[in-house]
């Protein structure tokens, strides 16, 4: 940037060391020193020519030596013109006068020249006390912005329109259609969720302008400190408790000292406009215990050997097995592994545990663990089984951690067996077998056919707008079928392959007949060994005469059936067993 300030000397009497003609912007000084013989320093200066002549003009140029350049002639009225305005002789006078000074300081402060962008205007000191339109120095600004604290009330939108009659503090929002602002109502959707809200600051009628407070702390006539201040159902309102269903709860803010209102933005995604166990009408997610499974995490899921499990406690043989897995996920609920075909008769439980490593092998502390009875062992088919433990289990990601499988028993001529891949297979990990002789001992070649499962628990499911869990998103399975069970059947299973316990079985019971007898089904959790839904008793009223078409219960884990059925009905994550009366009944079931 150019210089824009001009510099002076007093007593200054120069003349021209050559003739000047009009128009021409340089010029030469016979001597550029003052009446002590200083030397004038390089800089821009006005100059007044020939001023005791008629051909007297005031100019304004660059000084550097004797030499003149970049002249423009500046006229009585202040008109700046480049070059001379009048021809001047050798020896014309050049001196300084206050005109063409003046002129320059009066352009600088009116804003027709800027000031010196290389000689920036300070103060002697730093400033305080600085309010409105004051000119504020570096050094304060960087303390109000740059680290230091920023005083902020509120923004507020100005020169809006109303776009029906408001009073000051009405609660409003912004309509998209027309851009113009309208009062709040928690019984009409459009007016409270997913649009922008503010505070009306002003009385105005309709088409009238106003300004609209849409952050910070709003003054308002009377607030509570810390109340929280919700849309109200009647327009432009507030209430201090969310309304029910429904009507659509929505925050406006929260009641500061001195009667303001500290708006608080509200979520762009209706979903979370409910309250706590109590969702709005449009809350699109669900947070319910076994309404998702999060899929596989770590696995191997080749099968075409197996390997036995509760041998004989001796040297060489495997009474425990384990495999080694590093997740990559932080939390497990469950595993899945192969059954294979028992060798002899097998009569005890199996237990299957989550622990972590200690110097390479199962570190002896169960994390967590699944016990299978020996009826649900037998129950099980040659397949892929599922062990889901009570809780997620946390777990530190790129840490080594073990399935360890163990049994009751240990009798080399009726034990278990697992499946496994020959060939190993699974990069992160490796199978070990135990007894009390030899400790855990690595088996190199092979690895347990398994998978470990992520997240079955507390999942966030995204539903459509209606509120319908996606089956795809669910993963949701169905098992559906008939059977016949015989007088007196003790037992009649159906591998249901959800990989949990069934959200509810529906069965529809046919056969059998009068006074049979008080009969009762429900859910039956095989871990705790107790029902956790009885759904119904029936008794048959009146003898003579078999009974007449179908009966039908729905049995859920939270609720009760109703209908009639002489079944017992018990559940685990991978089986339904259905147990008959002392008659022939046919049934017909869905498990979900």
């Amino acid at each position: 940037m150019s210089v824009s300030l001009l510099k002076i000397a007093a007593d200054l009497q120069l003349s021209l060391a050559a003739a000047v003609t009009v128009g021409q912007t340089t010029a030469t000084l016979a001597s550029a020193s003052d009446a002590d013989g200083v030397a004038l320093p390089s800089g821009k200066y006005g100059f007044t020519v020939d001023g005791d002549t008629s051909a007297k003009e005031y100019i304004v140029c660059d000084l550097v030596g004797t030499a003149l350049t970049n002249i423009q002639n500046v006229s009585r009225q202040d008109a700046a013109t480049t070059g001379f305005a009048n021809y001047h002789r050798f020896g014309a006078t050049v001196t300084i006068t206050d005109w063409a000074i003046l002129s320059r300081m009066l352009n600088n402060l009116n804003g027709t020249t800027g000031f010196d962008a290389a000689s920036p205007l300070s103060y002697d000191g730093d400033v305080s006390g600085l309010v409105g339109n004051d000119i504020p120095t570096v050094n304060y600004v960087l303390s109000v912005v740059n680290g230091g604290t920023v005083s902020f009330d509120q923004q507020v939108l100005t020169s809006q329109t109303a776009g029906e009659n408001l009073t000051a503090e009405d609660s409003v929002y912004q309509k998209a259609s027309d851009g113009a602002w309208y009062k709040t109502d928690a019984d009409t959707q459009a007016t409270v969720q997913d649009v922008v809200q503010g505070i009306a600051l002003a009385t105005q009628t309709t088409g009238g302008t106003l300004q609209i407070a849409i952050s910070g702390a709003v003054q308002m006539t009377s607030t509570v400190i810390g109340t929280r201040y919700y849309v109200s159902s009647t327009a432009g309102a507030f209430v201090t408790s969310a309304p029910s269903a429904p009507a659509f709860a929505r925050l406006v803010g929260i009641g500061l000292p001195s009667n303001k209102l500290l708006l608080c933005p509200p979520s762009t995604l209706a979903q979370f406009s409910g309250i706590a166990a109590q969702p709005s009408a449009t809350n699109k997610f669900l947070a319910q215990a076994d309404s998702s499974d999060d899929g596989t995490d770590q696995s191997q899921t080749t099968q075409n050997a197996t390997s036995a499990v509760g041998q004989a406690d001796t040297s060489g043989l495997r009474v425990k097995l384990a495999q080694s897995f590093v997740p990559t996920k932080t939390t497990l609920r469950g595993v899945a592994l192969y059954k294979a075909a028992n060798t002899g008769t097998f009569t005890g439980t199996v237990t299957v545990s989550i622990q972590a490593d200690t110097a390479g092998s199962p570190s002896g502390s169960a994390l967590s663990t699944k016990t299978i009875t020996n009826a649900l062992w037998a129950a099980y088919s040659v397949a892929e089984f599922t062990a889901l433990f009570s809780a997620e289990i946390t777990l530190t990601l790129g840490s080594t951690y073990w399935i360890v499988v163990e049994t009751s028993t240990t009798d080399t001529a009726n034990c278990i067996n697992l499946g496994t891949n020959s060939a190993g297979g699974y990069g992160s990990g490796s199978v070990k077998y135990n007894n009390t002789t030899d400790g855990w001992v690595a088996v190199s070649t092979i690895d347990l056919y398994f998978k470990t499962l992520q997240g079955v628990v507390g999942k966030a499911i995204l539903a459509d707008s209606s509120g319908f869990l996606p089956v795809g998103t669910r993963k949701a399975s169905a098992k559906v079928g008939n059977l016949i069970l015989a007088n007196s059947a003790t037992a009649n299973v159906v591998a249901h392959g959800l990989g949990r316990i069934p959200n509810f079985v529906e069965a529809t019971c046919g056969g059998g007949s009068s006074g049979h007898g008080s009969y009762s089904a429900g859910i039956y959790d095989v871990a705790n060994n107790a029902y956790a839904c009885n759904g119904f008793t029936y008794n048959e009223g009146s003898a003579g005469g078999q009974e007449s078409g179908t009966s039908q219960v729905v049995v859920t884990q939270n609720g009760t059936g109703t209908g009639a059925v002489s079944i017992t009905v018990s559940v685990d994550e991978n089986v339904v067993i259905f147990s008959a009366d002392a008659n022939t009944r046919t049934i017909t079931y869905k498990i979900f």
